[in-house]
């Protein structure tokens, strides 16, 4: 009888202990899944002030001269100003967007899916009406983004780099125990978008990423139109290394039909 007793009891407090991880990861869960960077001062590039909702969003622009646009979302602990010199060597002549996120690098506001979405769709209204054409570039969280985007815009060419199908499947993934399919609030489920795109797409991933297992990103590729789509592995890199990587430059510049530019 006592042994019944201490079981029931152990078993009573197993469960009172799942269910409190499980309360305290629901409360958590966005500052575990967003990670703001700080505002940073650049005196030699221009900044562009950008209306989302009631939020104001800090955007870099590196200004072109022809009539193209690229418009980059990145990662979620990302500040995508370090992007900024390789980005002028990828797309020499185009203008390129960096958007910081709400709550992130002097953006106003706090992150989540609904709102990522608002502020990546406001950049693209600003750009479509001063630039012909627009492609879109989306890094890991960004991808997500990028994605929704393209299906909700006219979008010229769209890249993304170590992308996902569903940010519920990633989780998964990394808490294999849990009930996240219940709990996550901010799920980006790129796999539900994919009806009607036309666009040529360009799936850069990591041979190494433990961040966004291949999986995620091979049945994301799986999904898209493949007389669209051109995928390349980078072997060698994981999830943070990949861009730092030549043959992610080339990858994307003979993608969007720019000759290589060579430093002299």
């Amino acid at each position: 009888m006592m042994i019944a007793k201490t079981a029931v009891t152990l078993l009573l407090l197993v469960v009172a202990g799942y269910a409190g991880l499980c309360l305290l990861l629901y409360v958590m869960q966005r500052s575990m899944l967003y990670f703001p960077t700080a505002e940073v001062y650049r005196s030699d590039i221009e900044v562009v002030r950008l209306k989302s909702g009631k939020e104001v969003l800090k955007v870099w622009q590196l200004e072109g001269d022809n009539d193209q646009a690229v418009l980059y979302f990145g990662g979620n602990a990302e500040d995508v100003a370090l992007n900024i010199e390789q980005f002028k060597r990828i797309f020499p002549g185009y203008s390129v967007f960096l958007l910081n996120y709400r709550g992130y690098g002097g953006s106003t506001g706090t992150p989540t899916e609904k709102g990522l979405y608002a502020d990546a769709a406001s950049l693209f209204d600003y750009a479509d009406k001063r630039y012909k054409r627009v492609s879109v570039v989306g890094r890991s969280l960004g991808t997500g983004v990028a994605m929704d985007l393209a299906a909700n815009r006219t979008v010229e060419k769209l890249i993304l780099v170590t992308p996902f199908d569903s940010m519920v499947n990633v989780a998964k993934a990394h808490y294999p125990l849990l009930p996240v399919s219940l709990m996550l609030k901010d799920r980006y489920t790129s796999v539900d978008k994919v009806d009607g795109f036309r666009m040529p797409i360009l799936v850069v991933t990591a041979e190494d990423d433990l961040v966004v297992p291949r999986k995620r990103s091979d049945d994301l590729i799986a999904l898209l139109p493949p007389e669209l789509v051109e995928a390349v592995i980078i072997e060698g890199v994981d999830h943070s290394s990949v861009c730092a990587n030549p043959v992610y430059e080339q990858a994307v510049r003979t993608f969007m039909g720019i000759a290589e530019v060579i430093d002299r």
